[in-house]
């Protein structure tokens, strides 16, 4: 029996400010709120999350701020959902989603930030602009379904948990483009699967940050970069794989790799023409259907231990072994947002699919 706070239907509700003193929306000392319906703007943070548990916000928009859209990053915060939001429009470092402190000493856990559509952040002199940022320390998080478009720093960036597999953070069925910065960037402790990433030059990087990469799949994603499309640093122990990825690059520097060690390698396809792997999959992001044309390069090559069940459309894959986001005889990518409408909110604090 959440609290809620929300526009009426068909009604347009906004929560502004008139200068950027302060924050838009604190919430502190909180369980189970429920904010949904919303239009969020004008000040420094739109959405400042402190000491709070079981707390959801749903199908809001949040723009137009000095500073980031969500902040979860001065308090210990856990059980939080973010779902079918779209952040857009924010200032200073400008990350959409900012959870966990930078240091690691605050830190979210088991929380979902699904479905939100996230564009033109920061993109100042001394802006960063990352997308979905998960920070040093914060764990068994889930980022899913979110289509981040057009981020100077990278659309997704998660650090290392700390912990042991059963707190890693999972990034799945997302889509990433136009990153200046990698698309997606990863520490530790993940597990990266399902997703669709064009970098103008980087797609996907694992680098330390406080410790070396450890403990991580990262296993059938299509990764499009315009430069050296993957790169891989302290790569060094056999907790580590990365596999059935499929890999474009229009100057032929798939990934480069710095220590790479005793880590796994396996099933993954370089990918050297589009037309003749994919459907309708482009560079500069404007077609994204990742789904493998009939004779592509990366049917059957994906290596059976690391293949998810699903595919980017969270559909069974049914041949099962190819490499890439989307399985050949699967439902083909959307060629537009990949948002979590198909997602109800059955009870609070979880989200069920529908048939």
């Amino acid at each position: 029996q959440p609290v809620v706070i929300e526009g009426a239907p068909g009604e347009k509700v906004s929560i502004t400010r008139i200068d950027e003193l302060q924050n838009v929306v604190n919430i502190d000392n909180s369980r189970f709120l429920l904010m949904r319906n919303l239009d969020i703007y004008g000040g420094s943070t739109g959405v400042k999350i402190q000491s709070v548990t079981d707390f959801m916000l749903y199908d809001s928009k949040i723009h137009h701020l000095a500073n980031n859209g969500v902040a979860a990053n001065s308090k210990n915060t856990s059980r939080l959902y973010f779902v079918d939001n779209e952040i857009s429009y924010t200032g200073g470092n400008g990350e959409g989603f900012y959870l966990g402190s930078h240091d690691g000493v605050f830190k979210t856990n088991n929380s979902f930030v699904v479905g939100n559509y996230l564009h033109h952040l920061a993109n100042g002199a001394s802006a960063q602009g990352d997308g979905i940022e998960i920070k040093d320390g914060s764990y068994a998080n889930v980022v899913k379904y979110n289509f981040v478009d057009g981020t100077k720093y990278p659309g997704i960036t998660v650090y290392r948990t700390g912990r042991g597999a059963v707190d890693q953070n999972v990034i799945e069925e997302n889509v990433v483009i136009n990153t200046v910065d990698a698309g997606i960037q990863v520490t530790a402790d993940a597990i990266v699967r399902n997703n669709l990433v064009i970098g103008k030059s980087t797609a996907f990087v694992s680098k330390p940050f406080t410790t070396n990469p450890g403990n991580m799949v990262v296993s059938n994603n299509t990764f499009l970069g315009g430069g050296t499309t993957v790169r891989l640093t302290n790569w060094l122990t056999t907790d580590l794989a990365f596999a059935n990825n499929a890999i474009h690059s229009p100057v032929g520097q798939f990934y480069s790799s710095s220590r790479t060690g005793r880590a796994i390698a396996s099933g993954n396809v370089n990918v050297s023409n589009l037309t003749t792997t994919f459907v309708n999959l482009k560079l500069d992001g404007s077609a994204l259907n990742a789904r493998p044309v009939t004779g592509s390069s990366v049917i059957g090559k994906a290596t059976a231990s690391y293949l998810p069940s699903g595919d980017l459309n969270g559909a069974i894959r049914i041949t099962r072994m190819d490499s890439g986001a989307v399985d050949f005889t699967g439902d083909s990518t959307t060629a537009t947002q990949l948002r979590s409408s198909q997602y109800k909110v059955k009870t609070f604090g979880i989200i069920t699919a529908s048939s």
